[in-house]
Parts: C-alpha cells; structure tokens; sequence
C-alpha cells in the first residue's frame, strides 16, 4: 500500500522516515497529480487541503476538520505534535468504523510512541471532540491561573465561580455528543488507559473512551452543582 502525507507537518513525514517507511509527501500548495497517480490501494494522511480523490481500495486517515460529508472509507485523526514526536513518536487518537482500522493500522503504528499505543476513540467524531475538551480545559487552566492573585487578595469564591462555568461548558458539549454518538460501542479486545478505561456511574462498559469521557463531565457537572447547591 502507497503512503501518502497531504498538508501534514514535516515532523510527520519525518517520523514515518525514522521508521523506515517510503511515502510520498505532498507539501502545501502543491498539486495532487502525482500522488494521485500512484497506484492503489494507497493510504492518505490529510491535515489540510483539499480531499483526495479515492478509489475502492484507498483509506484516508483525515485530520482536517472540513465540514464536509466524509468519504466512506475515512477515518478522523488527531494527533499531539511535539518537537520530540519525532524521535518518541506522536499521541494519536483515532475515529471511525474499526473495520477499516486494520489497513490504517501500519500508519498509525508508525506515527504512535510503541505498536498499539494510540487511542480508537469512537465514532467519527470522537477525536474532534477530545480536541475541543482539552482545547478548552487549556483555555480554562488559563483563566483560572489568572484569577490566583484575586484568590490571594480576595478569597477563593471568583476562583470557583470560573471553575464551574468551565466545567458547564464541558458538560454541555459532553451531552450534545452524547447524543450525536449513540449507541456507538468500543472494541473489548482494545487496551486503554486508566482515564478512558474507567466506567462513570452514569455510562456503559462498553461505551466507548471518548463517550466515557463525555459521561464523566456530565456526572461530575451535575455532582458538583448538586454539592455547591445549598
């Protein structure tokens, strides 16, 4: 299978390189015409840009969040960069049909720290939304850092206040993928780790990690109103 990196960051590239892997980079701005003439089955990696055309054997692993109705046989990626992701490898996480994992499986391997360490998410839409909660954890710790000298001058009740508008805002984003990912189930056979391997009260053992994930914040919203109600 032909292996092609579309927009991606070089330490991408540099990665599967380090690994021994052949692949066909294809840089910003440049054409497809020559990755689209190698022959199938090719596996597409895509960080940007626009879409490949694929044939019925072609996979792509997709990391850009376009908006539009994926292919088929596509799978949505996200993926950690660090400046050490080249020698250590890259924290991946993984969404889609787990039929079309075992072709995509080499790539992903690869790319992970070790063989097998990276995370089938769930659905489609499962990496997008561990993006968007640890996107918006960052911006919280953010803004609760900058509430520490209120904290010190004036006690602990803005601090709180932030914490709490922050996990709302979790937990409404956790309950609307909820509802977008019913009824999708994870592999048994998958090893994870501890976070996603734990079962809230409120969730299934066979739920997925990012749906465990989204249960957790809903419950612990909904605990923490339930203490700070007087």
């Amino acid at each position: 299978m032909n292996w092609v990196l579309l927009n991606t960051p070089a330490t991408l590239a540099a990665r599967l390189r380090r690994q021994g892997r052949h692949i066909c980079h294809v840089p910003v701005d440049a054409t497809l015409e020559a990755a689209q003439a190698l022959p199938s089955p090719r596996l597409w990696l895509r960080a940007d840009g626009p879409a490949p055309q694929l044939d019925s054997e072609d996979l792509l692993l997709d990391g850009c969040r376009s908006g539009q109705h994926p292919h088929p046989r596509t799978l949505s990626l996200v993926w950690q960069d660090s400046p050490f992701a080249v020698e250590h490898g890259f924290l991946l996480a993984v969404g889609g049909d787990r039929a079309l994992l075992q072709a995509a499986q080499p790539m992903l391997d690869a790319l992970a720290p070790t063989a097998g360490a990276w995370l089938h998410a769930g659905g489609r839409g499962a990496p997008d939304f561990l993006t968007e909660i640890l996107t918006d954890i960052g911006c919280g710790l953010s803004g609760l850092a900058g509430l520490m000298p209120t904290v010190l001058a004036g006690g602990y009740a803005p601090l709180l206040h932030s914490q709490q508008l922050l996990l709302t805002r979790l937990a409404a984003k956790a309950e609307a993928y909820l509802a977008a990912s019913h009824g999708e189930t994870c592999p048994a056979e998958q090893s994870l780790p501890p976070l996603f391997a734990y079962t809230p009260p409120n969730a299934l053992p066979q739920d997925t990690p990012a749906r465990k994930l989204a249960c957790l914040l809903v419950w612990l919203n909904a605990h923490g109103r339930e203490k700070t109600t007087p």
